[in-house]
């Protein structure tokens, strides 16, 4: 039987995805941070994984306030947080066993006194801290978890990746279809994750401020909220300098349901789940994920990300 090219290349990332994974789990865990942190932002950085794109959203996120140098440390601290993150899931299972030791838990009682009502909740937040964490960490502190996610290119690693998120009783939510999922979630009385900060084009969602500049947003989490009248609270979770983690989440962003100002309200609370973002992202710029193109729908993407010329 022919395998397609597709495949025969999915199959060999896969390959790669398994032996960097054996590799991470037999060094010992402490060691192996240490080669993030001392190594792997340098590897990562050095063979030019969307560089230009990290650069670019850091000049345009922060202006002066930071000069070319001091951009070039947080681009590498971004991909020196991106390979820790990786070692933390490859080695879930050994931190499910002691998650009380990597994460620490601030106002965890806005969930269960919010499920409490019965209306189920929704979490918003972005690609900001291990996110991945954040959700396991919640569902192994006992709260029914439902993850809205995007399926990863490679179905292989995709499918390896959902059963890391599914080990302590989260729920996937396919995007692909969520609408009904979602609701069912709700429904269910459980709480429904949302990642609220990447570029969903021109004609879907609303444009909200992020760091001054407009950007295109999912308004998926407020039309959610305005039709389940489930609470919203954003949920952000940061590594500290030890990597221990911390998981705050805020008090739930208030909405009013008079249907002449549903429009408004999306649009507003919209806007509060970005400006969220951006307080945490501003405190711990070098956690967040600059590689993806977040201004790629506005009229500043021609300069901010400019295409490479083809030579003829």
């Amino acid at each position: 039987m022919r395998i397609s090219l597709k495949k025969a290349k999915h199959l060999l990332e896969y390959g790669l995805f398994r032996a960097a994974k054996t590799l991470i789990r037999v060094m010992p865990f402490g060691m192996m941070m240490k080669m993030a942190e001392a190594i792997g932002g340098r590897v990562l950085y050095r063979f030019g994984v969307r560089r230009g794109v990290s650069l670019a959203n850091l000049r345009y996120a922060f202006g002066d306030q930071y000069s070319d140098s001091e951009l070039e440390v947080l681009s590498r601290g971004v991909c020196s947080h991106l390979f820790k993150m990786a070692v933390e899931l490859i080695n879930i299972k050994l931190i499910t066993r002691r998650m009380d030791e990597f994460v620490e838990f601030k106002n965890l009682e806005l969930f269960h006194r919010a499920l409490k009502e019965g209306r189920g909740a929704i979490l918003v937040t972005g690609h900001f801290g291990n996110f991945e964490l954040g959700a396991l960490a919640l569902a192994w502190a006992g709260l029914p978890v439902s993850v809205v996610a995007k399926p990863l290119r490679n179905r292989f690693i995709d499918r390896e990746v959902n059963r890391m998120r599914q080990s302590l009783g989260a729920e996937i939510i396919p995007v692909d279809d969520a609408g009904r999922g979602i609701l069912s979630a709700i429904r269910r009385n459980r709480i429904v994750c949302f990642l609220c900060d990447q570029d969903v084009g021109q004609f879907r969602g609303t444009i909200a401020g992020f760091f001054g500049h407009p950007a295109s947003t999912p308004t998926g989490p407020a039309r959610m909220a305005f039709t389940t009248r489930a609470p919203v609270f954003p949920c952000f979770i940061h590594r500290q300098d030890n990597n221990t983690h911390v998981l705050e989440i805020g008090e739930a962003i208030e909405m009013e349901y008079s249907r002449p100002m549903k429009q408004v309200e999306i649009q507003r609370v919209t806007q509060e789940i970005s400006i969220a973002l951006e307080r945490h992202v501003s405190l711990h710029p070098e956690q967040y994920f600059w590689l993806h193109r977040r201004w790629k729908s506005t009229p500043d993407a021609q300069w901010l990300y400019p295409r490479k010329k083809i030579k003829k």
